[in-house]
């Protein structure tokens, strides 16, 4: 007897993320200020102060500072900015979004970040000779891996 497997539903497919791997919002609005910045952060802590019990909003603070620092970090945002790289430091990596991811991905922990995320984009490309999605190399797996999954690996992780 073989074992039943049933679709889950969409909510439970993987997140898909396509595209440039930046920060687009990392950057203060126009017409925000450090000083603004600053200023609202005392407004709020002020409302803070006013609501706080002890302990409850000690982690909360934490995170808010941790949220602060990153925008308020040049370093951090800098390690966003692929497209400051030199061109054959892109090159190395692949100017692909895994490419890309693991740059960025270098340059944070480089700044002292503990944990990172990389992206690879391989298994949403197909080339023409394969039918199907390239994520199950099951039928086809020294081929998948030789033609498409490997060299893209190969040439960032050595990058």
């Amino acid at each position: 007897m073989q074992p039943d497997i049933q679709e889950a539903g969409t909510d439970y497919h993987p997140q898909v993320t396509l595209g440039k791997p930046t920060l687009p919002n990392a950057r203060l609005p126009k017409g925000i200020t450090l000083d603004r910045l600053n200023s609202r952060k005392k407004l709020t802590e002020q409302f803070d102060d006013a609501l706080r019990q002890p302990g409850v909003t000690s982690e909360f603070d934490r995170v808010q500072d941790g949220a602060l620092s990153l925008l308020t970090s040049n370093r951090i945002r800098n390690s966003f900015d692929v497209e400051s790289e030199k061109g054959e430091v892109r090159d190395k990596y692949g100017r692909t979004l895994f490419g890309n991811s693991a740059l960025i991905a270098r340059k944070l922990v480089e700044e002292g970040v503990r944990f990172v995320n990389v992206t690879w984009d391989a298994f949403w490309t197909r080339p023409a000779k394969i039918d199907g999605t390239i994520w199950d190399t099951h039928q086809r797996n020294f081929g998948i891996c030789r033609e498409t999954l490997l060299p893209q690996y190969d040439l960032t992780f050595s990058g």
